[in-house]
Order: C-alpha cells, then sequence, then structure tokens
C-alpha cells in the first residue's frame, strides 16, 4: 500500500486531478480516496436526525440503501484512517499538508513544506506515469 497526499491551495485543482488519476488508474489498482476537513464542514446526516442520534451514542454505523453503503464512525486519527484501507493500492489523500506524507504539489504553496515528490507543472499524462511508477515502487 502506498500513501501519497495531494496539497495546494483551495481551487488549485486538487480535487480535479485526483478524479483523473482514480478515472485512469482505478480499473487497474485498488485505489483509496480520503479527503482533510480541517474546519469540519463535511456533513454527513442532518442534525438530530434518528442516524445522527445513534451516531452519537454508538462508535461505529451505517446506512445501506439501494446503491450505497455509507459508514460513520467517531473521529479517529490519519493512520487509523489509512488502516482501515490497508488492502488497497493506494491511498490519496486531499490535503493534509503539515503531515509527513509523501505530497504532489499543486499551484504555488508560499510556505515551505516537507516531502514533496512530486511538483504538478500541469501535464496529467506526466503525473498519471509517475503515479502509477509510485504505486509500483519504480
Amino acid at each position: 500500500m502506498k500513501v501519497i497526499s495531494f496539497v495546494g491551495y483551495h481551487n488549485s485543482g486538487k480535487t480535479t486531478l485526483i478524479e483523473y488519476l482514480i478515472e485512469n488508474l482505478g480499473k487497474t489498482y485498488k485505489i483509496a480516496y480520503l479527503k482533510h476537513d480541517p474546519k469540519g464542514h463535511a456533513v454527513f446526516d442532518k442534525e438530530n436526525s434518528d442516524s445522527a442520534r445513534i451516531l452519537s451514542l454508538n462508535h461505529q454505523s451505517a446506512i445501506l440503501s439501494k446503491d450505497t453503503f455509507v459508514l460513520y464512525q467517531k473521529p479517529k486519527t490519519v493512520d487509523e484512517a489509512i488502516a482501515f484501507f490497508k488492502d488497497y493500492d493506494l491511498i490519496i489523500l486531499e490535503g493534509f499538508k503539515y503531515m509527513a506524507f509523501p505530497k504532489i504539489k499543486i499551484g504555488n504553496i508560499d510556505e515551505p513544506l516537507e516531502n514533496i515528490i512530486y511538483d504538478y507543472d500541469g501535464d496529467k499524462e506526466a503525473l498519471k506515469r509517475f503515479v502509477e511508477g509510485y504505486i509500483n515502487g519504480i
């Protein structure tokens, strides 16, 4: 399993590039996606709904519908979240720029960051080749 983080400012194109990679590599490799939400804006359920009340009491809950399975868990560390995907070929992180993960930098970033292994220059195909080589240890 490999982990790589896409870092860049808001609206720099991180999600668009991640979509491109998943569309182009997801048929060959098992890829997981984990987005950093430092401000807690992600809302998965309505306040005071039945499922929100149960989740507040229970460590882990899920909702199953015709086409979707949604797993809810109480907050964990990023390492615990990564361990959940241990059987995947690649875990793509979006964000986590101050953590020690290998990073692909999107756009100009003013502050110094550690572990930049690729500075995206606009060439999606070159990025895809790099990530595929990264998955394969090349």
